[in-house]
């Protein structure tokens, strides 16, 4: 599904976002025209609609620990990944 892209727009907020909504986004990624194309079940189209509407992407810069939380990895399992 295609959506406008909300200005300024984070990636790991957004997610944390969805979460919060219990809406389940496989993938999303910005198609370089303005807009997000957004894989998901079609009927949480609405609801996408709103998120993105409510969206406060004003922290474009976010932590490590946004980043790994966006990724679904742990502190703990970066660990175990790197040998630390």
């Amino acid at each position: 599904m295609e959506f406008t892209k909300p200005e300024p727009f984070n990636g790991a907020t957004f997610t944390k976002e969805c979460e919060k909504a219990n809406v389940i986004v496989e993938n999303f990624y910005d198609n370089g025209e303005g807009s997000l194309v957004i894989t998901a079940d079609s009927k949480l189209k609405t609801t996408i609609t709103e998120l993105l509407k409510n969206h406060d992407g004003s922290n474009t810069s976010p932590t490590t620990m946004e980043k790994l939380e966006a990724a679904g990895i742990s502190l703990d399992e970066l660990r175990s990944i790197l040998g630390l």
